[in-house]
């Protein structure tokens, strides 16, 4: 039994797969489907003719290209060989049918299912192709707007919305206009964005707006704005409940994340009125699934090898994609003549291929390649406070730490997102950005190497993370002070900073490095303004209370220059001995172990000269020692990562052992 809609008709949908995977634009017109995706549009005409990129040489071998998806989705372009759903797909389509008509309902169906059902692939090769084949009762064409919540739902919003308005791949303006628009609520305190917005789109009374959220669950495991996530939901419920019915919402989200629907009354009851749960596989679908591409392709396997795969499909948590992955390895064994029976054997059968050839990868890099894997893997999931783990969008540049890694990891990235595995996926975004991610979580589950990595660092990664959300804020709100640490959160940070420094694997990015340590230089000087401000007293004691402070401030320096003590050296009592000491000159200082002088800043602006001093065994990183004159120190054992001795003059310094990574001499 086919899983999908009758295709013989000439009408098939064509997408292009450059530009931002995560964002779709289509517009369905009864006969002719026009998608835009990465600037180029392809169009199928109602006479049947296509309008696309030219057509690939055919390959000399006699069987067709391989058929299955593996570990991605199956999307719009995929209705031709999306098999085993046929049942699905029409419930699907009367249930959105239904709603889409009732003027009276909230317009928003769930999707939902555990990781790996196939619900992505349900909405999209299976809804979204129905849709170019059958038109809404009374609409001859319907819009179709797909997009991927991410860390900013309300920007991926906008940007969609804007790109539909303008006909345009890279509408900045529109989509900082449309951002502010979503972000307001009306007198009612209702956020009506999404439905102002698609009621002025050319034709919304005949051609109505479809909003596609794929991977809903994103705007819990990513968006860390509480407020950001608030708006977007209630656009959401807003515009799908107005009874204009301009607007139709569907979502696909993991069933594990619905207790989050809970914040979210009104969400929340939609999964269970009309919420459409993805049910597991009939053996009678995932049979239709492993044949049917097959025999389009030119290649009839046998009912015994399609039994097998049934049996070994049973049971496995996330079995489509492993199912998937595991066929694109039988396709690629019969290119080169063996049988499936000799592939399945050797790969381990379903479930065991994609854990053997994850291995088989790491273990083709080189050393410096194998050394820096861990980084990227660790860096590309996402830690909740429940410890579930689900995959991370990152960019490239936060993976890169140092212009010596940029040609290793881009090498490691080429293998593991080559066609023949697909572990990684990269795209790229309109402001030209490169993003990263792992293709399907079944990967994080099955791959026992990145579970160790995992577990070698599940907390400091969680620490890790939320220091870099707190950055990426400070950074995203022009860098106000006002999001700045202060208290216990910047003690940790600078604790977690510091044990940190030298793990490639949770060492913190340069931007939460940046945040860190402006974090610290606020609060030296809050500390130092404390301290020399003091308005409410009389001049009379404020006067000598000035001297005896500064004298014991001065005095204190002579207690570190013989025996070793603990020191904390910071920007506070630097000040104070410029400003009262007179002097421009550090010396004869004897500090101890594990002494913490991160990102201060020495610099020739500060001090004339440092000279006769330990600093064995510091944590110098980020310090300043620009255009410098250091005579006789010692920084045997510290920790300099990325500290700046830029035109600095060094007289006989002691660097043995010292953490030199990243660190600037030029």
């Amino acid at each position: 039994m086919s899983g999908q809609p009758d295709t013989s008709t000439s009408n098939q949908i064509n997408q292009t797969t450059q530009g931002d995977r995560n964002q779709t634009i289509g517009q369905v017109y009864g006969g002719i489907v026009v998608y835009v995706s990465g600037g180029q549009a392809i169009i199928n005409q109602a006479d049947g003719s296509v309008t696309a990129p030219a057509p690939q040489p055919q390959s000399a071998r006699p069987l067709g290209a391989n058929p299955y998806k593996g570990l991605l989705a199956f999307d719009e372009t995929d209705g031709d060989r999306y098999f085993g759903r046929a049942d699905e797909i029409q419930r699907l389509w009367d249930l959105f049918r239904n709603l889409h008509n009732d003027k009276n309902t909230t317009r928003l169906l769930p999707i939902y299912g555990p990781s790996g059902s196939g619900k992505s692939s349900l909405a999209r090769a299976g809804f979204l192709y129905q849709l170019s084949q059958q038109s809404l009762p009374e609409r001859d064409r319907a819009r179709v707007a797909m997009l991927v919540p991410g860390t900013q739902p309300l920007s991926a919003l906008a940007t969609i919305l804007a790109r539909i308005a303008e006909d345009d791949q890279t509408p900045a303006q529109k989509t900082r206009e449309f951002a502010e628009e979503l972000s307001l609520a009306n007198k009612d305190e209702a956020f009506d964005g999404l439905q102002r917005i698609a009621s002025v789109l050319p034709d919304i009374q005949t051609c109505p707006l479809i909003v596609l959220v794929d991977q809903f669950e994103e705007v819990y495991s990513l968006c860390e704005d509480p407020e950001e996530r608030r708006q977007f939901i209630a656009n959401l419920l807003y515009a799908a409940q107005d009874r204009a019915q301009y607007v139709s919402v569907m979502i696909t989200c993991r069933s594990d994340f619905i207790g989050a629907t809970q914040e979210y009354p009104e969400l929340n009851k939609l999964f269970s009125t009309q919420g459409f749960l993805v049910p597991i596989m009939q053996p009678e679908g995932l049979a239709a699934a492993i044949a049917e591409p097959a025999t389009q392709a030119g290649y009839d396997f046998d009912p015994a090898t399609v039994q097998l795969l049934i049996e070994q499909t049973r049971g496995q948590q996330g079995a489509l994609p492993l199912l998937q992955f595991t066929l694109q390895r039988i396709w690629e064994g019969l290119k080169q003549g063996e049988p499936p029976s000799v592939t399945l054997k050797c790969i381990g059968g379903v479930g065991g291929a994609l854990a053997d050839e994850a291995k088989q990868v790491y273990e083709s890099l080189n050393e410096e390649e194998q050394k820096l894997a861990p980084r990227i893997f660790v860096a590309l999931v996402q830690i909740d406070d429940a410890n579930v783990v689900t995959r991370r969008r990152v960019t490239k540049s936060e993976l890169i730490t140092s212009d010596s890694d940029k040609p290793i990891l881009e090498s490691i990235i080429e293998k593991f997102s080559a066609p023949a595995v697909r572990f990684l996926v990269t795209y790229s975004t309109e402001d030209g950005g490169d993003i990263i991610e792992v293709t399907h979580e079944a990967l994080i589950r099955n791959w026992t190497q990145l579970q160790e990595w995992i577990a070698e660092c599940r907390e400091a990664l969680r620490q890790k993370r939320k220091i870099e959300r707190e950055a990426l804020e400070w950074q995203q709100q022009s860098k106000l002070k006002g999001y700045l640490l202060q208290g216990r959160p910047l003690r940790d940070a600078k604790e977690f900073m510091q044990l940190n420094a030298s793990n490639p694997n949770t060492r913190l990015s340069s931007l939460a490095g940046e945040f860190v340590g402006a974090s610290t230089k606020k609060n030296k000087q809050d500390l130092f303004t404390r301290a020399t401000t003091v308005f409410a007293l009389p001049i009379t004691i404020l006067t000598p209370l000035i001297y005896i402070t500064s004298g014991l401030l001065l005095g204190s320096w002579s207690l570190y220059q013989n025996d070793c003590r603990k020191f904390v050296l910071n920007d506070f009592l630097l000040d104070h001995r410029i400003r009262f000491g007179g002097k421009k000159e550090l010396s004869g200082l004897r500090l101890c172990d594990d002494n913490n002088l991160s990102n201060i800043d020495l610099s020739i602006d500060r001090l004339d000269k440092i000279s006769n001093s330990d600093f064995s065994e510091s944590n110098l990183s980020g310090a300043k020692f620009v255009n410098s004159s250091l005579a006789s120190l010692s920084f045997v054992g510290s920790d300099l990562t990325r500290a700046n001795f830029q035109d600095s003059l060094l007289q006989d310094v002691k660097l043995e052992d010292a953490n030199l990574e990243q660190s600037i001499f030029i």
